[in-house]
């Protein structure tokens, strides 16, 4: 139990920097105070969400992880071209729903690969997976084509 329980822990801290990466990563190309304060507002968030985690991860004796290298260098070089070609907030919303639903999915994965996790742990996917939820929300109001 122990180990799924670390596994998912990480997978969790590993997701929450990637999604503290993105926003950073976008937050300069908004030009709309409002979106600009709703970015800010689930950054911190996300930032509490990992200090939590974090701490769990220490009760094992291990720091984390760092976001696949891979997943987060394609995802750096979708954002610049796509803000390159279009720097428009409805974009820069866009990308960020993106990629909340990426985590989501990648999140129920992990969840499902290490079924032994502990409650804690499980419950801390959950949150997470429920605050990308809301951000993807919250970004389909800025964007201008949206259902």
């Amino acid at each position: 139990m122990e180990r799924e329980t670390e596994k998912l822990l990480e997978e969790v801290n590993a997701g929450i920097k990637m999604a503290v990466d993105s926003i950073h990563e976008i937050l300069p190309s908004v030009k709309d105070e409002k979106l600009r304060q709703e970015m800010v507002t689930f950054l911190e968030e996300h930032q509490k969400l990992g200090d939590e985690t974090h701490a769990e991860l220490l009760r094992f004796g291990t720091d984390g992880k760092k976001p696949n290298p891979i997943a987060k260098g394609m995802s750096w070089i979708k954002t610049e071209i796509k803000l390159t070609m279009d720097d428009s907030d409805d974009n820069a919303a866009g990308l960020i729903a993106e990629g909340c639903d990426m985590g989501i999915r990648s999140l129920a994965k992990y969840v499902n690969e290490h079924p032994g996790a502990s409650d804690r742990a499980i419950e801390l996917a959950g949150r997470l997976a429920r605050l990308e939820e809301r951000l993807c929300d919250r970004m389909r109001r800025f964007m201008t084509r949206h259902l």
